[in-house]
């Protein structure tokens, strides 16, 4: 039986006037996201006497890649994160397609943690 093991999404909404025939020359530029270079970076940022609070602070304003492929944890983890991921990233595409193009994930989650 065939398992998810690795999710790939476009970070951007399309029109009809776009003339998207296929999406995999954008897949084939995709960033793959690793969680656990991820954590290994915060680790060492720690490590060199930077707070939560300023890594935090400095991640908020990052661009989320167009392409992007990260695994799945959706066995372990159920739909809910999967879910949460998913949002974040559909809500920030909102906003670039409303002409807000500085929006970042990071805003989202300032935003979602506020509510």
């Amino acid at each position: 039986m065939a398992e998810i093991t690795d999710i790939a999404i476009i970070n951007k909404l399309f029109s009809s006037e776009d003339g998207v025939a296929g999406f995999d020359k954008l897949f084939n530029n995709e960033t793959i996201i690793n969680p656990e270079e991820k954590l290994a970076e915060f680790d060492r940022l720690i490590k060199q006497g930077n707070t939560v609070e300023s890594i935090i602070a400095d991640k908020k304003r990052d661009k989320l890649p167009l392409a992007e492929r990260f695994p799945s944890h959706f066995y372990e983890e159920g739909i809910g994160s999967l879910q949460f991921v998913f949002q974040g990233r559909q809500y920030v595409a909102m906003q670039h397609w409303k002409g807000n193009a500085s929006y970042t994930l990071g805003d989202y989650i300032s935003m979602a943690a506020d509510l």
